[in-house]
């Protein structure tokens, strides 16, 4: 499944606004909110992203991609789905 850079950010955020941060709705993401300065983040919620972009977008993470790096901001998730993408072709 390709999909644009955007696309992939707001589908990510809208899993992160629905399902990690569903009791705090005062909160605005955009693709460069840090995703830890909002409590988003810790390694249940990354784990939980795992588990959403590997079923909404058809694609392994491997371990070694579960790092804080990648789970940054919505831009950051984003990215490493694409890398992944490119990788699974």
């Amino acid at each position: 499944m390709k999909m644009d850079h955007q696309t992939v950010a707001e589908a990510i955020g809208e899993f992160v606004r629905k399902q990690i941060l569903y009791e705090r709705p005062e909160i605005v993401l955009d693709e460069n909110v840090s995703l830890m300065d909002v409590g988003a983040i810790d390694s249940i919620s990354i784990m939980r992203i795992t588990g959403f972009i590997e079923e909404r977008f058809q694609i392994s993470i491997a371990a070694d991609d579960l790092v804080w790096e990648n789970f940054k901001t919505l831009a950051s998730v984003a990215d490493l789905v694409a890398r992944r993408s490119v990788v699974g072709q």
